[in-house]
């Protein structure tokens, strides 16, 4: 696995799409302006001072991120996806459409899902653990 460092970077764009940012550092890299499509997806990367304020995150999906104070001064998540590997800063509240448990190989499956009927969609419930004691000896 590679883990790219990009702090530091400038990307000045206006549109892109099918974006695909995995394993990323992105301190201090500045993106504005950036306006994600459906098929854009965030998965484990730190987002440490990344301004995600010059455009819409409609049917952007984010997975295994820390979304740092920096990046969401005035993000708004509501068209976002995301589970509970997302940390986000103390002061935003989850999106109600969010699954609360890590969804892990389902992610993309209720991704798709909610896009497809964001009204409608219903986050699935978390897996149920059977408990299985040990057999006596």
């Amino acid at each position: 696995m590679v883990f790219l460092n990009l702090n530091n970077s400038r990307f000045d764009v206006t549109t892109s799409d099918n974006v695909h940012i995995a394993y990323c550092r992105l301190a201090g890299a500045r993106v504005r302006g950036l306006q994600l499509d459906e098929f854009s997806t965030f998965y484990e990367t730190e987002t440490a001072e990344i301004n995600f304020d010059g455009g819409p995150l409609s049917n952007t999906a984010f997975q295994d991120v820390r979304l740092a104070e920096e990046a969401t001064v005035n993000a708004d998540l509501s068209g976002a996806f995301g589970d509970a590997t997302v940390r986000l800063p103390e002061r935003m509240d989850r999106p109600a459409h969010w699954p609360a448990h890590d969804l892990g190989d389902a992610f993309d499956t209720e991704w798709r899902k909610w896009q497809a009927d964001p009204e409608g969609y219903t986050p699935p419930p978390p897996p149920q653990h059977r408990f299985e004691p040990d057999p006596k000896p």
